[in-house]
């Protein structure tokens, strides 16, 4: 407000669930306030409302007030293409990560990971870097900079941490075990990701339990913050 202060703002996406849903409810109830749009993200001087699997909302970034819908430059021209809630900006490289699940074949496997790095008029020249995933396995977190793209795997043994070098091909640069206090339904997100030399460098959160119907909590990790340091001899835990 020019001395000092702040001032903030909320209003919900008037998303088509959102609307469906207001629609004779009471006020305040559980399923008149139900809203899909999970994150914000200004990006290309717009500013966007995500949700996994589906078109973002083009939102206004001084009154809040919903748009319309956003086919990206027409990345997203397809009635069902969706883009993903967690795509990570870099403004100060010009770059926009997003990943995606390939799913690979029936009986024969081959799904993977795969980061695509986009400008500021949504064009990517491809798939940047790909963690494959073995039968059973899931990506749980991930996180990406200019030169590499880290994804956290939860299989049968456990949590491991692979590194994948972009235009690497298919085949990480390491994977290494990862010793953090997490259960089997335990929550994660990589806050913060950076490249130290040969080493990339974590700031992990973990949150116990599955995620609340509702609340912060319900689309974001509030937890215990671990600074975890990959290499290809291991990963180093700190707090």
């Amino acid at each position: 407000d020019g001395g000092g202060g702040a001032v903030a703002r909320a209003r919900y996406v008037r998303t088509e669930a959102y609307l469906r849903d207001r629609r004779g409810l009471p006020e305040g109830s559980a399923g008149a306030e139900r809203n899909v749009g999970v994150r914000a993200l200004w990006w290309a001087n717009k500013l966007f409302a995500l949700s996994d699997g589906c078109k973002p909302y083009m939102v206004d970034p001084l009154s809040l007030g919903t748009q319309k819908k956003s086919e990206l430059g027409g990345l997203l021209r397809n009635p069902e293409d969706g883009f993903d809630a967690w795509a990570r900006p870099d403004a100060e490289a010009g770059r926009l990560s997003q990943a995606f699940l390939e799913p690979g074949l029936p009986f024969i496997g081959g799904a993977a990971v795969a980061v695509r790095d986009f400008d500021d008029g949504f064009r990517s020249p491809g798939v940047a870097a790909s963690v494959p995933l073995a039968k059973g396995e899931t990506c749980v977190a991930w996180a990406a900079t200019r030169a590499r793209v880290a994804a956290v795997i939860r299989g049968a043994d456990g949590l491991t941490a692979v590194v994948a070098r972009k235009g690497g091909g298919d085949k990480p640069e390491f994977a290494v075990p990862l010793l953090l206090p997490a259960d089997d339904d335990a929550r994660l997100e990589v806050a913060a990701i950076a490249d130290d030399g040969a080493a990339t460098v974590l700031d992990v959160i973990v949150a116990g339990g599955p995620a609340p119907a509702d609340g912060p909590e319900a689309t974001r990790c509030w937890g215990e913050l671990w600074r975890v340091r990959l290499e290809a001899g291991g990963a180093a835990l700190g707090r």
